[in-house]
């Protein structure tokens, strides 16, 4: 579980969203219900040539022709906008021994802000992002490294960001939710277009597309920023992550964890049990072990 830094208390909102901000950490688990801390993994890219105030939101996947794991985040200085940029690192294990590839990159020359990676089951892997003007969603996939882009696709939204993209059985979806700048007391306005392309890179629909819930009460479970999704083997549904962000004390933001299921091909259905753990999602009758898509990161 990576994520970023956030263990001091900060009294002024949406600026100091990284505590300590000393890089990325890491937590791991067998079972996702206890995680042992692994502590931290990168410093802010100095050791990389370029040191940022904020590193956020890192996501992880696995390069099986490299044997190396790949970490894609999010850099800006204070405030965010069109100069934020990607940071990219390496290592021969998901938790120890990373080193950073790139510590200021432009993959697309549209700034990098909140992203998230996606690597498809035919092994090609992108980057979802939003751009740094804050008017659209961008897919773009990586090199057969995993290092950089060499192909994307702009999808126009205005104010939406904190994209997730992952794959169902024939369908591609991405879920996206409005700028609230750090704060679950106001609605996040969750919602998610589809696509039947033979690639991400094209087939959508506009978005912002539909809602994610059929309710979406103001500072609710509900109102958590997207995150991840993750695949739990042999369940025939998966895990709907997101982030409730404390606006005033950012270091007191928790994550959102509820079981998320496909009514049919190409709609998705979040449920909030009054309490739940993986049995609630149904077993597969097919024994195919989906491996997880990508290892998620908080923020």
């Amino acid at each position: 579980w990576y994520g970023q830094n956030a263990n001091i208390s900060n009294s002024t909102p949406y600026v100091h969203d990284t505590g300590g901000n000393s890089g990325v950490w890491c937590y791991r688990s067998t079972d996702l219900y206890n995680w042992t801390l692994r502590g931290q993994l990168t410093d802010t890219g100095a050791s990389g040539g370029t040191s940022w105030a904020f590193v956020i939101r890192p996501h992880v996947i696995y390069n099986a022709s490299t044997s190396k794991y790949v970490l894609w985040c999010h850099g800006y200085n204070n405030p965010p906008g069109a100069g934020d940029r990607a940071l990219v690192a390496t290592s021969s294990s998901p938790d120890t021994g990373w080193t950073w590839s790139n510590a200021n990159l432009n993959p697309d020359g549209v700034g990098y802000k909140d992203a998230n990676l996606f690597l498809d089951p035919s092994g090609t892997a992108y980057a979802v992002y939003t751009i740094g003007s804050q008017n659209g969603i961008q897919i773009s996939q990586l090199a057969t490294d995993f290092l950089s882009t060499v192909a994307t696709t702009a999808l126009t939204a205005s104010g939406r960001e904190s994209p997730v993209l992952f794959k169902h059985g024939s369908t591609y979806f991405l879920i996206t939710s409005s700028s609230n700048y750090y704060d679950s007391t106001s609605t996040f306005t969750v919602k998610y277009v589809t696509s039947t392309a033979a690639n991400p890179l094209s087939g959508w629909n506009s978005l912002p597309g539909t809602s994610l819930f059929s309710v979406d009460p103001v500072g609710g479970n509900y109102n958590g920023q997207p995150n991840t999704v993750v695949f739990i083997p042999n369940k025939l549904g998966c895990v709907y992550i997101s982030d409730w962000w404390n606006t005033t004390e950012l270091y007191l933001s928790r994550q959102i964890w509820l079981p998320m299921t496909f009514p049919t091909s190409t709609t998705l259905a979040v449920t909030e049990p009054a309490s739940w753990d993986l049995t609630n999602l149904v077993n597969s009758t097919t024994g195919l072990v989906v491996e997880f898509e990508n290892l998620f990161g908080q923020g």
